[in-house]
Order: structure tokens, then C-alpha cells, then sequence
């Protein structure tokens, strides 16, 4: 078996908010706000590192989302997990980069001590083959395999049904065995 190219995480265990925290936080309630955005920060930082490659771009794209968030607050009627509500905003934010202009993913991770040359190979081709993909493709790999949420949760995040979120995951997964095929991978 390969060996894991990112840290296992799993979806941020947020801490459920009350109706009344979120009254609070609409009113602008620091202890409330903080509550909120607390609990959906890792999430959106998660997923703007995935997607972008870069710690300093994902930290821009971040703090882009949780401001973009913390305007639109008096819209969030509260019908969803907030940290679903705040990474759909960062999937906005960074589709309006792309936009501009697309961002080249960068490796600036550092291997430990225990790393050994196979894994920073690996690390460094599947990095290079995440780049390829379609981001709608690669934005449903990163949030399925590496921030572990599941195919309804995606579905939601993504504006999509799920047998589309079910297909792209297939495709990506497809383009990113050949990718990993032609650089020598098994």
C-alpha cells in the first residue's frame, strides 16, 4: 500500500451552536462569533491548502472566506452545519481566483525525519496529478479522501447531486491512477 500523502484528518467535530448563539452572533456577539468561526476555521483552511498547494495562499484564501462570512452572516438561516455554509463560501472564493487566474500549486511541505525518498516522491507526483485535474474533480478528491467528509455532505458543499459528486470522484480517481501509471506508480 502507498503511503498516506497527507496528514489523516477528518471533519472538524464542530461544536453544534444554538439558535440563540447564532441571534447572538448575528448582533455581533464576540463570544458568540467566535463559537461560530471557531469550529469551521480548520475546515475552510483544510480545503483551500488541498486545493491551492500553497500554506501562505490557503491562509489569503482563508481569512478572504471567513470575512466574505462574516458579511453575509445575517444570511445564514441556520438549516445547515455553519462550517458547511463557510466552506461553500470558500469554494466561491476560490472559483473567483481561478477566475483571475489559477493559482499553481506549490510543495512546501517539509518531510520529517522518518520520511523516506519513496514517500517524498510520491507525495511530490500526487501533488503534480492533483494539479491536472479539472478542479471540480479535484475538489471532490481533496474533500472526499483527504478531509474525509462523506459523498451527501460533498453533495451539499458542492452545489451538486450526488450521483455528479459519485462521477466526478470516479473520474478523478481514474485520472489520477494514470497519472501515478506514467510516472511510474503501480
Amino acid at each position: 500500500m502507498w503511503p498516506s500523502p497527507f496528514k489523516e484528518r477528518k471533519p472538524s467535530t464542530e461544536q453544534e451552536y444554538t439558535l440563540e448563539t447564532l441571534n447572538l452572533a448575528k448582533r455581533g456577539n464576540r463570544e458568540a462569533l467566535d463559537r461560530l468561526f471557531e469550529g469551521a476555521y480548520d475546515d475552510i483552511y483544510a480545503y483551500c491548502r488541498h486545493m491551492c498547494g500553497d500554506a501562505h495562499f490557503a491562509e489569503d484564501l482563508t481569512q478572504e472566506a471567513l470575512a466574505r462570512a462574516m458579511a453575509n452572516l445575517d444570511r445564514f438561516r441556520g438549516d445547515s452545519r455553519f462550517s458547511t455554509w463557510a466552506i461553500r463560501i470558500a469554494i466561491h472564493v476560490y472559483r473567483d481566483v481561478c477566475k483571475k487566474k489559477r493559482p499553481e500549486l506549490k510543495e512546501d511541505w517539509q518531510p520529517s525525519l522518518e520520511d523516506l525518498v519513496i514517500e517524498r516522491t510520491f507525495k511530490r507526483d500526487l501533488s503534480q496529478v492533483l494539479a491536472e485535474l479539472p478542479e471540480q474533480q479535484r475538489q471532490v478528491f481533496v474533500l472526499k479522501h483527504l478531509m474525509g467528509y462523506d459523498y451527501q455532505h460533498i453533495s451539499e458543499l458542492a452545489s451538486c447531486p450526488l450521483g455528479t459528486v459519485r462521477s466526478r470522484l470516479h473520474a478523478s480517481l481514474q485520472k489520477i491512477k494514470q497519472g501515478l501509471g506514467e510516472r511510474g506508480w503501480p
